[in-house]
């Protein structure tokens, strides 16, 4: 038996039609072509569901990631994000925390999900704030990427994305310090991996004083006995010999960098003469190499 085949515009048939499940009658008959049939199977990212200003903040992030041309951005992980916002109840994504975003995302895999939603609202946050030294220095987290004019390792681009994490410094004074002093290593040309192993090293300092030396409030309360209790910790721990070089040559510099004085408050060094850059002074040797 001979069917007939009615072909419409842009050689769709009524057969393709079918497949489809679109019944061929009816004055909305193009809308459904174009909706069901001319875009099935091809990557696209509907907007639709969104409305306002967080239509025009997820807009604005598809537009920067395909500006960046560094890390694609899959429409169906899109399309999550798109539906996550909207039934979140939000006008804007800057009405959550980046970390309140990054929980929602926890039933994900992979990793793609959680980086497009938190470069949504990075950028957006960004947006409205600005970037630069004005802007991230009271943060407790640097975004080393919107900083202009850092010297980047070999091979990495200034767009590769680096973090300083001084929120994991327990101590508000060692925190407050290691600001200062990374800006200042930054600033005087210090590739951005050097530092972000200075302040990987002294969150590990950070930590050794919250498990033993919580009495510890300011700098001045650092002697010899507590750094010698901290030589001792570091060669007791599992990561390689090369961190714990770190822990000791990055401590080193970074007392014998702080100023003797920040304006008219005196900030007093503790004497640790003996935490030198050498491999003499490292923890695997021994107890006679501390003396001062």
């Amino acid at each position: 038996m001979w069917r007939s085949t009615r072909t419409h515009r842009d050689g769709i048939t009524t057969e393709h039609l079918a497949r489809c499940g679109v019944a061929v009658q009816g004055t909305r008959l193009r809308g459904l072509v174009e909706g069901m049939c001319l875009l099935r199977g091809k990557a696209r990212i509907d907007f639709r569901p969104l409305a306002g200003q967080l239509k025009l903040e997820f807009q604005y992030a598809v537009q920067c990631r395909h500006g960046q041309q560094t890390i694609t951005a899959p429409p169906p992980v899109v399309t999550w994000a798109l539906r996550l916002a909207a039934n979140s109840g939000v006008v804007s994504l800057l009405d959550y925390q980046a970390q309140h975003w990054r929980e929602r995302c926890t039933h994900k895999s992979g990793g793609w999900y959680e980086g497009f939603l938190l470069h949504a609202h990075e950028v957006v946050e960004m947006l409205r704030d600005g970037t630069g030294w004005d802007v991230e220095y009271p943060r407790d987290v640097w975004r080393l990427h919107t900083l202009p004019g850092l010297t980047r390792n070999a091979g990495h681009t200034t767009d590769a994305r680096n973090h300083l994490r001084f929120d994991r410094l327990s101590q508000p004074w060692l925190r407050a310090l290691a600001k200062r002093w990374c800006r200042l290593r930054l600033s005087s040309g210090l590739t951005v991996g050097t530092v972000v192993s200075d302040v990987t090293a002294l969150t590990r300092c950070s930590m050794f004083l919250e498990h033993h030396a919580a009495d510890v409030r300011t700098l001045a309360d650092l002697d010899r006995s507590l750094l010698e209790r901290y030589l001792a910790w570091v060669s007791t721990q599992t990561f390689g010999d090369g961190a714990k070089d770190d822990c000791i040559t990055t401590l080193g510099a970074f007392f014998q960098a702080i100023p003797s004085t920040t304006g008219t408050t005196r900030c007093p060094r503790p004497r640790c003469s003996f935490l030198a850059t050498s491999r003499a002074d490292h923890p695997d040797c021994p107890a006679s190499s501390l003396s001062s």
